[in-house]
């Protein structure tokens, strides 16, 4: 059995040095000057400096980027929330031919590839007049991740006593409020789940950013990482730094967020 575990910490050890290996490069090639990026080898800085985060920070659009991204991010994260749990509720309590039918369909979508949608989102972008524009990110990223975020909730719902609500139905409580004052606050894990999920997708997601958005002013994060590299140069060091310090924010959100991500992704795997 000994033998066994020692094989497994084995290949959990490799595992997680072929992940954390490209992020310690990253980190690493931040702090290094131009000199030591283009002619030594050495995997460490020889002579750490700020230089690129400077520079990052004073001479490129980084700053609004990100305050474009968190923009983005927050709103395609209460959004879907809100959205997935009354979706999520619905489909749970509620039956009748329509809620099974929509059912289904959200199975189906699912099975959709994003690059799928990614003509007809934009045609109807193009439409409403909202090209180059925060909200058609927004709009875009809410429905990629509603139909995953509605199935979580759903499944999540599932796991919680229909008895709760009907004895407070019961007592005079409406079936909205008996949601809203018993239902929420039993699912938060739930739903603080779906809203991380929501929020690294948008955090991270650069196709749609990259076609929906053009000017420099409304760019995300991860469109603004990609200025860095020209046709024929790279800034390694500047895109390095950018790249750390955009890293950090999700980082720090998953660390403080992780037990969350678990209760919600395996929900109704048991029942009871």
């Amino acid at each position: 059995m000994k033998k066994k575990n020692g094989w497994v910490y084995v290949v959990l050890c490799i595992a997680l040095t072929v992940l954390l290996l490209p992020i310690l490069s990253m980190v690493t090639t931040s702090f290094k000057t131009n000199a030591e990026l283009y002619g030594g080898v050495s995997f460490l800085p020889q002579n750490p400096t700020l230089d690129n985060f400077v520079y990052v920070i004073e001479n490129t659009d980084f700053v609004t980027n990100i305050v474009n991204s968190v923009i983005v991010s927050g709103a395609v994260t209460i959004i879907s929330v809100i959205a997935a749990a009354l979706a999520g509720y619905t489909l749970t309590r509620f039956r009748g031919k329509p809620v099974k039918l929509f059912s289904v369909l959200l199975y189906m979508v699912q099975m959709v590839p994003a690059i799928l949608l990614l003509m007809p989102l934009f045609m109807v972008i193009r439409q409403i007049g909202l090209y180059d524009k925060l909200p058609s990110l927004m709009i875009a990223y809410t429905a990629i991740n509603l139909p995953i975020c509605i199935y979580m909730m759903k499944s999540f719902f599932a796991t919680i006593p229909y008895e709760i609500e009907e004895s407070a139905v019961m007592d005079g409580c409406g079936q909205f409020k008996a949601f809203l004052l018993l239902v929420i606050p039993i699912s938060a894990p739930g739903l603080t789940s779906v809203g991380i999920i929501a929020f690294i997708y948008s955090w991270n997601e650069y196709m749609l950013a990259s076609v929906f958005i053009r000017s420099d002013a409304v760019k995300t994060l991860s469109v603004g990482l990609s200025q860095f590299s020209q046709q024929f140069s790279v800034e390694w060091g500047a895109m390095m730094a950018a790249a750390t310090l955009a890293t950090v924010p999700a980082a720090l959100f998953l660390v403080f967020a992780q037990k969350y991500i678990v209760q919600g992704l395996t929900a109704g795997a048991v029942k009871g």
